[in-house]
């Protein structure tokens, strides 16, 4: 696409502060080429927004992953309504897990409507607990695929790097409903008389 090839030449990238591509009809090719080239760059981008392109998937998020592994300037990333899917969005999380330093800038990840699961909630738990993200204000993971079981291990890593995370952090869509809550207790139940 001309959007790739024109990103392969990085001309300028390291000066873009804020990236909007949402709803431009991406490839997960197109996406990956993105965060390659901004990771190439050496960018400063504060804000990359891709919502609404479904054509993402786990080459885009590999890529991204990487990107926000080695990047310390992103401060937002939106990918609401993409359409990642659970082994996609795994992979993305399972990055800021891996990271060797903290990342000082990351404030606000949004991945609602995403069909994420069991995998990507291992994920981000696992990144939460691995303090690599100190700045994290806003998770937002509204109207994915998890269970009340995947919501609980979110929501405990959240709260066991709560003391460490800024004042007023929201963590979106992992509220639990009655009866979600009756199904842990449920299944907590099960696990005791095991």
């Amino acid at each position: 696409s001309r959007l790739t090839r024109l990103l392969a030449v990085n001309s300028g990238l390291e000066h873009l502060e804020d990236l909007h591509l949402q709803r431009a009809q991406l490839t997960d090719e197109a996406g990956a080429a993105i965060a390659i080239a901004l990771a190439r760059a050496g960018t400063a981008v504060k804000l990359l927004k891709l919502a609404g392109n479904s054509g993402l998937s786990r080459q885009a998020a590999r890529a991204l992953g990487c990107l926000l592994a080695a990047n310390n300037s992103i401060q937002e990333l939106n990918l609401d309504f993409c359409k990642l899917g659970d082994e996609a969005g795994a992979e993305l999380l399972e990055a800021l897990a891996r990271r060797s330093e903290a990342s000082s800038a990351l404030r606000v990840l949004r991945l609602d409507h995403n069909g994420l699961g069991a995998m990507a909630a291992g994920a981000a738990a696992a990144a939460l607990r691995a303090g690599t993200l100190p700045a994290l204000k806003e998770l937002w993971l509204h109207d994915n695929a998890f269970s009340p079981s995947d919501k609980a291990l979110v929501r405990a890593g959240w709260e066991e790097t709560e003391g460490s995370r800024p004042a007023n952090a929201y963590l979106g869509g992992l509220e639990a409903k009655e009866e979600e809550k009756e199904e842990e207790h449920e299944e907590e139940e099960e696990e005791r008389s095991k």
